[in-house]
């Protein structure tokens, strides 16, 4: 048997190994919130789909081995797994807006798979299967494209909303769903070049080329930008990172809010009074001009907090910052807590995994590999 190996070929390869790691280091992690391990596991099945998609296309290219598919041709079973990533990512992102699923959605989202597969299983025998792969084919481009649009949607709206400061995101988190929505068109775009212009798309060099480089650097951008990683979840307690009613009328916070909203972050940026470790609600107060009452009542309706634990978050924050910019190489575990506002680094760790959903150890390691200045 004789495999000939060209660059596309070795690209395939390695988006088949970054998104079969990216997978597994994603599965790996670990959370107590349900949201956050469920959003979490559909980023770890959307890579898996990725990995088994392209092991089967390069399969798929070798006739000495399409002798073991036995119930669906292996054609289908690309185009079933094709199908089946994108709608993955758009859960991923819909569950963590609104913190829910619906078995009514995903049924909606799938059905293309679906219907796919069991045309793949019908006709298996059939010799007219052939003429249906073309336009199975458009179908899956187009499904990529349809749901691109969607997200960029999300994604714009959402950019409109933290501009007019309704609506709090976590950065890193949303660096990833800009990079994924900024890298998929590599994947279906040179496909409808390829067909509007007339030429063959089916083993096209350049199509299967372009979509493993846009895979390979979608999975590799877990490894080398980290504040993906480790930032791709909002927060494990209602702190309204992003509000559940996105995608309906944003309620107008009152006036008296929002002026205290404006005091209170220029007062924490130009005096961060939150680094100290006996910092209270009736100091913030005073400081502030207001009862501690209305600073009660704006933490928990804006915030959706307590006063302290919306300060633990501030310093939460704060040490991240730190750890991003690899200035924790310099401080000790304990140093970096007292320095962040808490009294040592059981509270500082306690917080920290609650907070973020993470191990702070695993978080310092990774960033000491991967420093990020922004």
């Amino acid at each position: 048997m004789q495999i000939n190996i060209s660059s596309s070929l070795i690209f395939q390869l390695l988006a088949v190994t970054a998104s079969l790691i990216a997978a597994i280091v994603l599965l790996s992690y670990s959370s107590q919130i349900k949201n956050q391990r469920i959003a979490i596991r559909l980023l770890s099945l959307m890579f898996f789909s990725i990995f088994l998609w392209i092991s089967l296309n390069i399969i798929a290219s070798i006739e000495q081995f399409e002798h073991f598919f036995v119930f669906i041709r292996p054609e289908f079973l690309v185009l079933v797994l094709m199908s089946f990533f994108v709608p993955i990512h758009y859960l991923h992102i819909n569950l963590l807006i609104n913190k829910k699923l619906k078995a009514y959605d995903i049924f909606i989202h799938f059905t293309l798979t679906c219907v796919i597969l069991a045309l793949g299983v019908i006709n298996y025998s059939n010799k007219s299967i052939n003429s249906l792969i073309e336009p199975v084919t458009v179908l899956v481009y187009l499904q990529m494209g349809f749901y691109w649009f969607i997200e960029l949607n999300i994604t714009l709206r959402i950019l409109y909303l933290k501009k007019q400061k309704k609506i709090k995101v976590l950065k890193g988190w949303f660096k990833w769903v800009k990079f994924y929505i900024m890298i998929l068109p590599f994947i279906f775009v040179p496909f409808f070049i390829f067909k509007i212009s007339g030429y063959s798309t089916q083993d096209s060099f350049l199509i299967n080329f372009m979509e493993s480089l846009g895979i390979l650097i979608i999975s590799l951008s877990l490894f080398f930008r980290p504040d993906f990683l480790f930032d791709l979840l909002p927060a494990p307690i209602e702190k309204k990172w992003l509000k559940s009613d996105i995608n309906t009328k944003i309620q107008i916070e009152n006036d008296k809010y929002k002026r205290l909203e404006k005091q209170l972050e220029t007062y924490l940026n130009k005096h961060k009074p939150h680094l100290g470790e006996y910092f209270n609600i009736e100091q913030m107060a005073k400081e502030l001009g207001v009862t501690s009452t209305e600073l009660h009542s704006y933490f928990r309706e804006k915030e959706g907090l307590s006063f302290e634990d919306y300060i633990n978050q501030q310093r939460i924050i704060y040490s991240q910052s730190i750890i991003k910019k690899g200035a924790i190489s310099k401080l000790t575990l304990d140093i970096l807590a007292k320095k962040s506002g808490f009294k040592n680094r059981t509270t500082f760790i306690n917080s920290f995994k609650e907070f973020t959903g993470y191990n702070a150890i695993d978080y310092i390691s990774h960033f000491l590999k991967f420093p990020s200045n922004k």
